[in-house]
């Protein structure tokens, strides 16, 4: 990527005019790259190791511990087994205006109203209770919820950066095999956090 104020009279811009999208999205294999060991699953109320899983089409609940004494208190987040639209739209406030750290997934910004929109995608998407879901408000406002088993699902499951992203942090392969109606719906999410209009 070069920003706009970097580029130079004669310099080239290549344009994609004629991308034709595919018209389903891709089924992501997530459970493959989790850990296996400390990784536990929910399928009809028996909780069991990933490792332990033959069907994961069955699993309705993914949690995360390393110690014994966590297991229990671990909590189950509901995993994504469809790219649906709203999930690309989170992607893209995450690649925007979104941090994931060891236990914290957060998206920053300063207005209200879009503060508290935020939290849908944690409810809608992953199950998450009010509760569990912090909105601070003000100049360093931020939506947060604080799961380890989130933080993993995104960066090992599908791709998302850790940490500070880079500048040139590069976008999942499967984003560019989705539908047009997904990869809108993770433009759009991108432009909540990082776009601008004017009138």
């Amino acid at each position: 990527w070069k920003l706009a104020k970097d580029l130079n009279e004669g310099d080239y811009i290549i344009i994609a005019s004629n991308i034709k999208p595919n018209l389903e999205n891709p089924k992501i294999e997530w459970w493959k790259n989790l850990d296996k060991e400390n990784t536990f699953v929910s399928i009809k109320g028996q909780e069991r190791r990933l490792k332990e899983v033959k069907d994961f089409s069955q699993i309705d609940g993914i949690k995360h511990a390393k110690l014994k004494s966590n297991v229990a208190r671990a909590k189950f987040i509901k995993p994504i087994f469809n790219i649906a639209p709203k999930f690309a739209e989170f992607i893209g406030l995450m690649y925007s205006d979104g941090y994931i750290g060891f236990d914290e997934v957060s998206i920053t910004g300063e207005n209200k109203e879009l503060l508290n929109y935020y939290r849908s995608f944690f409810k809608d998407l992953f199950g998450f209770t009010d509760e569990r879901i912090t909105v601070k408000y003000g100049r360093q406002g931020k939506t947060v919820v604080y799961s380890t088993i989130l933080a993993e699902l995104l960066t090992k499951g599908f791709g998302l950066p850790r940490n500070k992203k880079p500048k040139d942090a590069k976008l999942p392969s499967w984003l560019f095999k989705c539908n047009q109606e997904t990869i809108a719906s993770f433009i759009k999410g991108y432009y909540y956090g990082d776009g601008s209009q004017a009138w």
